[in-house]
């Protein structure tokens, strides 16, 4: 297929599909759509979930999805629009930057699995302002260069998932619009033998570890109770 849009309902991808161009979930306003991969499902322009509408994009263990395209993928990208990509398992990858809550409400939330973002690349929380983006690090590993927000509001949270770094000399955590809260699951970072730097500060019950060799420099205070 040159292009794949999901107008409403539900649909799972049982087998391997394959789109050359961009997938949109919920391109129109007033849609409502949840996609659910179950296979091997390979994007190669960007995948947009919410563009204009209400869309979920769940990746279950055994799945796959990989995004070939080195432009920016959006997490609720126009007004009055809100996206979700959930990863209860399998892997994610990412060959541009991830948008979360570009002129809307985005969140990505990790349960299980791996998502990688290319190096080079970031995760933008809360892309333009009075514009709201959430990463929930529940499970799983994010690996990535950078997780910062723009103009808008961006948090992460920790509840017993792993942020990897990919790259060194650069914050892997940067300009938050709040602390970064681990919860009762606790947290990871991992330099994975990089030189990276926490640019905002770490609150939070849960515990906080950090591993991987590497240097790890914070800018801020890490006065969480975990």
């Amino acid at each position: 297929c040159n292009q794949i849009n999901f107008h409403g309902g539900e649909c799972v991808i049982l087998g391997d599909i394959k789109s050359a161009g961009t997938v949109r979930i919920c391109q129109n306003s007033g849609e409502r759509a949840n996609v659910e991969v179950k296979g091997a499902f390979s994007v190669g322009g960007v995948i947009t979930v919410g563009q204009n509408g209400d869309g979920m994009l769940k990746v279950e263990d055994g799945g796959s999805l990989s995004v070939l395209s080195t432009s920016d993928s959006y997490i609720g990208q126009n007004n009055n629009s809100k996206g979700g990509i959930v990863i209860n398992g399998g892997n994610a990858l990412f060959k541009g930057n991830i948008n979360v809550g570009n002129s809307s409400t985005g969140e990505l939330t990790i349960n299980g699995g791996m998502v990688e973002v290319a190096a080079g690349k970031d995760v933008y929380v809360g892309f333009y302002s009075g514009k709201t983006g959430t990463v929930n690090l529940n499970g799983g590993v994010l690996k990535t260069k950078r997780i910062t927000k723009k103009e808008g509001n961006g948090y992460l949270n920790f509840n017993g998932g792993i942020l990897q770094a990919n790259e060194s000399n650069t914050y892997i955590i940067d300009d938050l619009s709040d602390m970064v809260q681990v919860q009762s699951g606790g947290g990871t970072i991992d330099a994975n033998g990089y030189s990276v730097k926490i640019g905002k500060s770490i609150t939070g019950e849960g515990a906080m570890r950090f591993k991987g060799g590497g240097t790890i420099t914070f800018s801020y205070n890490c006065n969480h109770n975990g």
